[in-house]
């Protein structure tokens, strides 16, 4: 009997444990995640023309954040190309590289030492359809 009763108790000890560091862990993200969003609050589809080099990268679930020599700071919605062995564009995306955005337009040009890549930014291009 003595043993059920310490089992009890070292259960619902775990399980407040597991609780508190739960919400803890969820408190935490949800402040990056508000400090991510304020920090790189440019959607990059806004600006008209870009022509800069990647300072500094941060891929968050779909989303790449990005800091150019440009001095802002920008958010690229979920973006791939299929004719990529890396369909993501945080996969092809190093700092150093140069983005290049034209007037009027949703497409990304990537020039890295990999090559040229184009993405349309929040579309998923070149998909072959089954």
């Amino acid at each position: 009997m003595r043993k059920n009763i310490y089992k009890t108790k070292s259960t619902i000890v775990f399980i407040i444990l597991f609780v508190s560091l739960s919400i803890i862990g969820i408190y935490i993200m949800n402040f990056y995640v508000d400090d991510l969003n304020q920090e790189y609050s440019f959607d990059i589809r806004d600006e008209s023309n870009i022509n800069a080099k990647v300072i500094n990268i941060i891929p968050w679930h779909g989303i790449t954040n990005i800091h150019l020599s440009n001095d802002n700071k920008y958010w690229i919605d979920n973006s791939r190309n299929y004719n990529y062995d890396n369909i993501f564009i945080d996969d092809n995306i190093n700092v150093g590289d140069s983005i290049i955005k034209n007037n009027n337009s949703d497409s990304l040009w990537i020039i890295s030492s990999k090559g040229k890549f184009v993405f349309v930014v929040g579309d998923w291009i070149n998909k072959l359809e089954k």
